[in-house]
């Protein structure tokens, strides 16, 4: 697998730090979100769907998300590194692993965003865990698929498309 252009590597790379930014502030509020599980903090509204020992009713009810959340951050620190270094040499693996991290991100996204409209009229720490999760979500999501469009092109076409004008005839 021959690197992308130094160019393309930068954009990347930055890309896929606003991606990871955009996963801690979801992997943020998805521990605030379980820790007021924990606590049976009336504001959490898993009073009713919690019962018996709270610490791990709440580990199971978040252990999804805290999964597609860690799976999210390893698949974006593994695509930085593969941009950078020639020794990975599977572009198929890497675009594959995002899939996979993206379909169940969409999952996720729906999971909060849904959730943050149903409270966007509510303004306590419950509710901005939500909307914390969800926007996180949202950063991940438009990150995931702009990092495939730049890692995706096998050879240079891609380059010479995006930083050469058309010619015009005269």
């Amino acid at each position: 697998m021959a690197l992308p252009s130094a160019m393309f590597r930068i954009i990347i790379s930055i890309v896929l730090f606003v991606n990871l930014a955009g996963a801690i502030v979801a992997l943020g509020g998805l521990a605030k979100i379980t820790d007021m599980c924990r606590k049976n903090d009336p504001q959490s509204g898993t009073g009713g769907l919690i019962a018996g020992d709270r610490v791990y009713s709440c580990g199971m009810y978040y252990s999804l998300d805290w999964w597609i959340v860690c799976l999210q951050i390893f698949v974006s620190i593994l695509a930085l590194l593969a941009s950078w270094v020639n020794s990975f040499n599977s572009r198929f693996f890497i675009l594959f692993a995002l899939a996979v991290a993206t379909t169940l991100y969409c999952g996720f996204a729906q999971t909060y965003v849904t959730s943050s409209y149903a409270l966007r009229d509510t303004d306590n720490v419950f509710a901005k865990s939500i909307k914390a999760c969800a926007a996180g979500a949202i950063a991940v999501l438009i990150t995931n698929f702009i990092f495939a469009l730049f890692f995706a092109p096998e050879n240079n076409e891609a380059n010479v498309i995006l930083t050469q004008a058309p010619k015009t005839e005269a």
